[in-house]
């Protein structure tokens, strides 16, 4: 198997389904020359928020930084809402 260009992989684990604890989820990622930065919103169920904002460079090293406010973006053609 041979992989040529940008990529990135997410996994969950644990003893319960992601939808007991949370009501909504939003992840992104951006890449450029120097690395990557990834971007996590979670909603719990019954309410409170939290996020995680990381930078990665190329060597792998990486930090924490700040989550952008969240962006609507235009509904897909299937009428479902999303946001970044």
């Amino acid at each position: 198997m041979h992989w040529h260009g940008h990529g990135y992989l997410d996994s969950n684990w644990g003893e319960r389904m992601l939808e007991i604890d949370f009501d909504t989820w939003d992840w992104s990622r951006t890449a450029n020359d120097r690395g990557a930065r990834i971007h996590y919103v979670a909603n719990h169920v019954g309410g409170g928020t939290e996020s995680l904002g990381l930078r990665f460079d190329r060597d792998g090293s990486y930090e924490s930084v700040a989550v952008p406010s969240e962006q609507n973006l235009p509904t897909t053609g299937w009428r479902v809402a999303r946001s970044a």
